[in-house]
């Protein structure tokens, strides 16, 4: 999370480097404008890369402990944004039905569970 923040923060000052402030007001409101500019933008596919090593992390958490995932998107959205229905699936599955998911309703976690035991991911969840 630190890194994200720098590359934030980074991309922020780079924005603002050639750019003169007479306030403290001014300032921040620029900075503000650029914070809700990355705000509006909102997460980008994972890539390949990135959704194996998403689903080795759940993985390697599964039966040592608490998993804890937050996010601003929807899970409604998470689809879409790993980008691969296959692994979305297992990603979903491994993610919200060992624990809670809080935007999910029974009716769907129920659902979650039998396509889950359809593609054998079952025999961790009984």
């Amino acid at each position: 999370m630190e890194v994200g923040v720098q590359v934030v923060q980074r991309w922020i000052l780079a924005r603002l480097r050639n750019r003169r402030f007479f306030s403290l007001a001014e300032l921040n409101g620029a900075i503000g404008e650029l914070v809700a500019d990355i705000n509006a933008r909102g997460p980008e596919p994972l890539t390949g890369e990135q959704r194996r090593d998403l689903l080795e992390i759940i993985d390697n958490r599964d039966g040592k402990g608490s998993l804890l995932m937050t996010s601003q998107v929807p899970i409604s959205r998470w689809h879409e944004i790993i980008g691969h229905p296959t692994l979305g699936d297992a990603i979903l599955v491994r993610s919200t039905v060992s624990g809670s998911a809080s935007k999910l309703h029974k009716a769907v976690r129920r659902a979650c569970l039998r396509h889950g035991e359809q593609r054998g991911f079952g025999h961790r969840y009984r």
